[in-house]
């Protein structure tokens, strides 16, 4: 996992909302997210596939070779807005690669959590899954 300047820790320490996420893709996969802009009240950040490295990276800048997606990003992000992000994980796998990161999404202020996403890179490909807390069963 690669980043700019702990673009994601700024965003967490400042408590920023998220008001909105765009879909990104890649004009050689244009039905598949390669990535996605995060719009937070005070700042932007890009999350998306190295096609080099096949690792996550995060920027404060629009990823060279990628553009806006004609469709809407996943509907597990409409439960991402208008909330903060309180934690972010970045994931590795066993052959040492950065190519996941976790975010979850809380009410601010109040600790009520919206949902946890999940992005793991994938030939290219962003994917995105929903983590959700187990419970056991009485």
């Amino acid at each position: 996992m690669r980043h700019d300047d702990d673009i994601l820790l700024a965003v967490v320490d400042a408590h920023e909302t998220l008001v909105r996420v765009k879909a990104l893709v890649s004009p050689e996969l244009p039905e598949e997210e390669a990535g996605f802009a995060l719009g937070f009240d005070r700042s932007v950040v890009f999350v998306f596939v190295d096609p080099e490295l096949d690792e996550v990276r995060v920027t404060s800048s629009m990823p060279a070779g990628l553009e806006r997606a004609i469709f809407r990003a996943a509907d597990v992000w409409e439960r991402a807005v208008g909330c903060s992000v309180l934690w972010a994980w970045t994931l590795v796998n066993q052959q040492g690669y950065g190519d996941g990161l976790q975010l979850a999404f809380h009410r601010p202020g109040t600790g009520v959590e919206c949902v946890t996403i999940q992005l793991v890179g994938c030939a290219s490909i962003l994917e995105v899954h929903e983590v959700k807390r187990v419970t056991r069963s009485e």
